[in-house]
């Protein structure tokens, strides 16, 4: 294992300007997958068929407009 770190080692020093760009590279294309792949975050949680959803939907047809959806 320390022989293959050392090669490792030795590689990345040996050629820092081409390990430096695959890093900047792997780094700008997290960045633009972020970026991309970014949904807006929301509150609104449901899992059909668990108790505590039926109460909520329970609550939403017995009074309406008081929020009870999980609003």
């Amino acid at each position: 294992m320390a022989t293959m770190l050392y090669r490792l080692g030795t590689f990345a020093a040996r050629r820092r300007w081409i390990v430096l760009g695959i890093w900047t590279a792997i780094l700008v294309a997290i960045g633009i997958s972020a970026a991309t792949l970014a949904k807006p975050t929301t509150s609104a949680i449901t899992i059909p068929g668990t108790e505590s959803q039926r109460a909520i939907e329970l609550l939403a047809t017995k009074f309406p407009g008081t929020g009870g959806a999980g609003h």
